[in-house]
């Protein structure tokens, strides 16, 4: 229950903070105003997808293309190259991806611990391990997973890059050829960095070291009212997807039985809901089509739970989590275009699409390079993992009796859709948005094929995912151009590849097939790890920098960050010269979705300061930090004041709000009045014992304290009490015109209170309370006045005056 509360409280009214992070980038660009805004930000990520990586794909490309040379300095050595859509952006870069390393109780560091203990497995429930501090020097370690010691005087907390012994560039080796193998990020770590600029550890998904909560930039999104997207090729609660629309603190958490929320998929669906998700992950052996014994090992619905699943596939209009449901099955790919086609954010329309090849690890068919399939239904981790003499590679598929091998391919491609036409089927929905959209489109299983020492597999996938880039870029020029559009290509980490000097001879001579299953790195011109005697030397990331290729509305943001550092816990940590970091694609994005460009930033100061719009500050998508003493900011004098950032200091501050206004109280007791706003206001308590007065269709939280919540006549208010002991006065005097919304009433510590109840009637014996699915009503004459969410009827008692307070 805790942790329901966290997240509930953490995503309906923190989900649109305003990040310090983009204060910080206009005082690195020395201007006032960011003029970046983009209607729509698309972010691609290759999942392991390194320079390395690019460039084998891309020379492949070039080849198919009719491009001839022997040599890779026929093709090219450096810099963004040639032969792949991404590679057409206007803009290049490289970026660092390191995340934490934290020791454990024996004294040894690794980049899998959070600062937390462990001692309990819910997400931020285990008290902070003895006597952590964080300390933002480097501490790169001395294995895979960090490895360093306490006791040979190890510290620091950030793994860090060195470029000299790193390589300042990947074309540049560096002095040290095993130290990019040291204390490498997963996909974890570094979405959740790319999503919210945080550093954290290795497994965190949307969560910082300390398990808290992190707002991702789909949060931010669906803030202000955009519409949100989440494409991959992999299962959709893979890390990459799920760290930006969950907050959990191991990556393994992908599911499980409602209603609990210590789980990817389940806040996606449930908390975060992002218009359209579209993926992996189907559980492939259903009970409407089983497979025989013994043809798949049984996949006990790793990725999604059999309760998910029976209510998703046996409702896939009216299901729980109100989505549209899609699964694989006959001609997917026409049954999603039709559907998206017919979908509408506008209305409210929100699009799942679930599917997966048999024997294919919850991924979408693989095409290998010449496009073939042939691949497709073989263990994702055969090759490396059984390399040498006494290999097993996978060669057969899960077949049903009688079904051949060409018909096992056809029919998984009927019944898949390509990342490409997920694509374009997110594009179709999200584009019908007129507030825009944010988009995050993963090439998911790059990354298994880079972990597999897989060639063939590498390039068919790169190709794959570059397809979808091509598709973006088409849409992007017939939607707006880049003056309302970004798009960011990236990779999330980079794995060990060396491509040698003779590798498009080899690829030209012998196919990408030969190059896969030949064992001698010799014969296949390529090697994975340090050692270019052996082609199976390693087979998962490194801590090299990776490529990003960017075009549109606020990349001048990304440019500006070249060299420069980012804040890591209360610490300015420094830049490398000539690289970006990962914390800076997120600025960048940051800047770019939530119209940094209008509106001015005002400062207060320590004495108590009072700020009236249309007086002190424009109203107007202004940004306000009140700083210390008792302040007081009014944004409902001035009738046309809207979308303004409230972060208020360490005083007693009151806010009066307007219209989609965000307000986050500091430490002290704070006033939020909402009496004469317009609606769509987000407030947030944050410390301290704060009175909330909420108008019409506003949501507020209440965060640590004894809060209070007073509702006016207009109602539709989305409230969470979170920590304390809280008071929710549902009626003031008047009756709601609407129903209020309370999630987290906690029996026995909050109460629900009627202020003018005698005037009006209301009493023990005049109220109603009804049990509607798992929710309680509260209703007076037939008009339901709140609805208590996750509340069992049986549980209250009118009577009681430690649940219910008439005055």
């Amino acid at each position: 229950m805790i942790l329901y509360l966290k997240i509930i409280s953490f995503v309906l009214a923190v989900v649109i903070f305003f990040h310090p992070l983009a204060f910080k980038i206009s005082q690195q660009l020395n201007i006032g105003r960011l003029p970046f805004m983009a209607k729509n930000v698309i972010i691609m990520i290759g999942d392991g997808m390194g320079w390395e990586m690019a460039r084998t794909a891309a020379i492949y490309k070039q080849i198919q293309d009719g491009k001839t040379g022997a040599t890779l300095n026929d093709f090219y050595t450096k810099g963004e190259g040639t032969g792949l859509n991404f590679q057409t952006l206007t803009g290049y870069g490289l970026v660092t991806t390191y995340g934490t390393t934290i020791a454990d109780s024996n004294g040894v560091f690794s980049t899998g611990n959070s600062a937390l203990d462990g001692t309990d497995p819910d997400t931020g429930e285990s008290p902070v391990r003895a006597g952590f501090q964080f300390n933002p020097a480097f501490n790169p370690g001395t294995t895979a997973s960090g490895g360093a010691k306490v006791s040979d005087g190890a510290v620091g907390n950030l793994v860090g890059y060195d470029p000299i012994k790193g390589g300042i560039n990947p074309w540049t080796p560096g002095t040290d050829r095993e130290y990019i193998k040291n204390s490498y990020p997963d996909s974890a770590n570094t979405a959740t960095t790319l999503y919210t600029g945080v550093k954290s550890y290795n497994n965190a998904i949307g969560v910082d070291i300390f398990e808290d909560p992190l707002e991702s930039i789909l949060a931010t999104a669906t803030g202000i009212g955009k519409s949100t997207g989440l494409v991959s090729s992999v299962p959709i609660d893979h890390a990459t997807p799920g760290a930006a629309a969950a907050n959990v603190n191991r990556r393994n958490k992908y599911d499980a039985d409602f209603p609990s929320l210590d789980n990817i998929l389940q806040q996606e669906l449930r908390v975060y809901q992002p218009t359209v998700i579209l993926g992996g992950g189907h559980p492939l052996s259903t009970p409407g089509d089983p497979l025989p014994v013994g043809v798949e090992p049984n996949t006990s619905n790793e990725f999604i739970g059999k309760d998910t699943y029976k209510e998703l596939s046996t409702k896939p209009t009216t299901n729980r989590y109100d989505y549209t449901f899609l699964e694989r099955g006959q001609d997917a790919a026409q049954k999603l275009a039709d559907t998206a086609a017919t979908l509408d954010p506008e209305k409210g329309d929100r699009l799942l699409g679930l599917y997966g090849a048999r024997g294919q690890n919850g991924n979408l068919p693989v095409s290998s390079a010449n496009g073939d399939y042939s691949t497709t239904g073989l263990d994702m981790f055969s090759v490396f993992a059984n390399q040498g003499d006494n290999a097993k590679v996978d060669t057969k598929r899960p077949l049903k009796p009688g079904e051949t091998d060409a018909q096992f391919i056809a029919t998984e491609r009927n019944q898949n859709p390509t990342l490409n036409d997920l694509t374009k089927a997110a594009l179709n929905v999200l584009g019908k948005d007129p507030d825009g959209f944010w988009l995050m489109i993963e090439g998911g299983d790059i990354d298994w094929s880079a972990h597999d020492d897989n060639i063939d597999n590498l390039i068919g996938t790169t190709l794959d995912f570059d397809k979808s880039v091509g598709s973006v870029i088409d849409w992007i020029n017939k939607n707006g151009g880049w003056e309302e559009n970004l798009l960011i290509v990236t990779a999330d980490h980079d794995h060990y590849l060396t491509l040698n000097p003779e590798f498009p001879t080899l690829l030209q001579t012998k196919g990408a097939q030969a190059l896969t299953d030949l064992d001698k790195s010799s014969e296949v011109g390529h090697y994975w790890g340090s050692d270019p005697n052996v082609k199976y030397g390693w087979g998962s990331h490194s801590n090299r920098p990776v490529p990003v290729y960017y075009q549109g509305a606020g990349s001048e943001v990304l440019d500006s960050l070249v060299g420069k550092g980012y804040e890591a816990y209360g610490y300015q940590i420094p830049g490398i010269q000539g690289l970006n970091d990962q914390t800076h694609i997120y600025q960048t994005m940051l800047a770019s979705i939530t119209e940094a460009d209008q509106g001015k930033l005002v400062s207060g100061t320590v004495a108590g300061e009072t700020l009236i719009a249309g007086v002190d500050l424009g109203g107007v998508h202004d940004t306000v930090f009140t700083g210390a003493g008792n302040d007081e900011v009014d944004l409902s004098f001035y009738n046309n004041a809207r979308q303004n950032r409230i972060n208020t200091g360490s005083g007693d501050d009151i806010i009066y709000v307007s219209r989609k206004d965000r307000a986050f109280g500091g430490s002290g007791d704070d006033i939020f009045d909402a009496t004469d706003a317009q609606g769509g206001n987000r407030l947030s308590g944050g410390d301290g014992d704060d009175i909330f007065y909420l108008g019409k269709d506003d949501r507020a939280s209440g965060g640590n304290g004894n809060d209070k919540f007073y509702v006016q006549s207009g109602g539709g208010n989305l409230i969470v009490g979170d920590a304390g002991a809280d008071q929710f006065w549902i009626v003031s005097t008047e009756l709601p015109a609407t129903a209020n919304t309370i999630v987290d009433f906690q029996i026995g510590i909050d109460v629900i209170g009627f202020l003018g109840s005698k005037s009006l009637g209301i009493s023990a014996s005049t109220l109603k309370l009804n049990q509607v699915g798992d929710n309680t009503d509260i209703a007076f004459n037939g008009k339901t006045l709140a609805v208590l969410n996750d509340i069992q009827a049986s549980s209250l008692n009118l009577n009681s005056s430690s649940q219910f307070v008439f005055a």
